[in-house]
């Protein structure tokens, strides 16, 4: 099992950030770091992805986790 922090994903997080964190738990090498919504200073302004993982596997994935459904999406543009 990977290293998470924080150990335990927390109550508010969304249902689709609670199926991803337990897919990263179960399948990530022991290796590895998961971090959950660790804030990142960017150039402008404070980003806080959902997870971003370590590991000699893979690098270093950031991982942004949207739980929509096909209805909830109404209309797409470039931006």
């Amino acid at each position: 099992m990977p290293h998470l922090i924080p150990e335990s994903i927390p109550y508010r997080a969304t249902r689709g950030e609670k199926i991803v964190f337990s897919a990263l738990r179960d399948h990530l090498p022991d290796a590895c770091v998961v971090w959950y919504n660790l804030p990142l200073q960017g150039r402008r302004t404070l980003q806080q992805p959902d997870f971003i993982a370590l590991g000699d596997d893979i690098g270093i994935a950031v991982l942004e986790v949207k739980s929509w459904r096909l209805s909830d999406i109404v209309g797409v543009t470039p931006d």
